[in-house]
């Protein structure tokens, strides 16, 4: 893998909130091997952290891997396929909350925590949004956000509920689909409410981001205890933000009136739709919120890392694709207190994952 020393190119985007223009430039400072003879990844598909740990969370296998997050030290691993405590079916999230690791699995409808100083498991099952549930959330008060990344009715359906995991109540907050798509656009409202909702927290608030791996500039933010949604940034994307295909002779389809993006894993009648803008991965420490995402054009793919204050103001937007040049894809990455950050994706010329960490440096 091609690694540059430093990246420093400053982009500007069109913002609707504040652009606050501060200088950052990105230094690639080791890899975290991908075999060893205490472990061997699959494929890393999630990352999180607490005060004292980092989780490498293999999907494929359905491990978890424990490293002391100072030292970057393996210290354990647990999980398999599985019904019982500390197995899996499908790890779809994760957050952490008092030094303790929770991880959503989507098809046994249910939430794992971990404490890794007792190695103690505990597992909460819930009941809405079920299977369609895509992000979680821990708050203050130990209830848990919950956010609807299925097929819900983008009008009466709320996206988000608070559940108490004890007693397995739901309670759903009124904040729906149409407040984040334009349903007017019929591709907008078969596909673009439907796929991959998730929660990602600002630093250690119970403030929250709501985004969508379709991305269309925004990001929102959730106030849980106020049950609402407010608006925390938006970039300008450029245009087309996805293209149409047929399904049959797979030649481009121009349509107008379709703005927007959407992705679909399929076919839909005689459509494919491909997406052109894409949030990857968003992350957070005590001064930042940083978000990965990419632009696709013909056949390259440029890679954007946004960077936030913790009020949505756009500090700098830097073009890292060098550093990306043979991901064939990027599964998560995480921001750690001291400003380092970890990228994991799948790397295109040996198909092997690779969890890269770079330090965050501001000028």
């Amino acid at each position: 893998m091609r690694l540059l020393k430093t990246v420093f190119i400053v982009l500007v985007f069109f913002c609707f909130n504040s652009v606050v223009a501060q200088e950052f430039s990105l230094e690639h400072q080791q890899s975290i091997p991908v075999e060893t003879e205490n472990y061997l990844f699959g494929v890393i598909s999630l990352m999180e952290k607490t005060e004292q740990h980092l989780f490498l969370i293999d999907g494929s296998q359905h491990n978890v891997f424990v490293f002391d997050k100072k030292t970057l030290t393996f210290q354990s691993s647990w999980g398999q396929a599985g019904r019982g405590p500390g197995d899996f079916n499908q790890i779809f999230a994760t957050d952490s909350k008092d030094n303790k690791l929770y991880i959503l699995d989507r098809m046994l409808i249910r939430v794992t925590s971990y404490n890794p100083e007792n190695d103690e498991i505990e597992v909460f099952q819930i009941r809405k949004p079920d299977v369609n549930t895509t992000g979680i959330g821990f708050l203050d008060d130990g209830n848990i956000l919950l956010v609807n990344g299925g097929y819900p009715d983008p009008k009466t359906e709320p996206i988000i509920h608070i559940n108490d995991l004890k007693n397995d109540k739901p309670v759903p907050l009124p904040i729906y689909a149409s407040e984040l798509f334009d349903l007017t656009v019929p591709i907008e409202n078969r596909f673009g409410h439907s796929l991959g909702f998730r929660l990602d927290r600002i630093g250690k608030s119970d403030r929250f981001l709501l985004s969508n791996r379709v991305f269309k500039g925004v990001l929102y933010e959730v106030l849980p205890n106020e049950e609402k949604l407010t608006l925390f940034s938006k970039v300008d994307v450029p245009e087309p933000a996805y293209a149409i295909y047929d399904a049959d002779s797979g030649l481009e389809l121009h349509q107008s009136g379709m703005p927007g993006l959407v992705i679909s894993s399929g076919r839909t009648g005689r459509f494919v739709y491909q997406m052109l803008s894409n949030s990857l991965a968003i992350s957070s420490n005590d001064q930042f919120v940083i978000h990965l995402r990419s632009v696709n054009r013909e056949m390259d793919t440029i890679y954007f890392l946004d960077i936030h204050g913790h009020n949505g103001d756009l500090f700098q937007t830097l073009n890292i694709t060098n550093y990306l040049q043979t991901a064939q894809y990027v599964t998560d990455i995480l921001l750690l207190s001291d400003n380092s950050m970890l990228i994991s994706f799948v790397d295109d010329e040996d198909g092997y994952p690779k969890v890269e960490i770079f330090q965050l440096e501001q000028k």
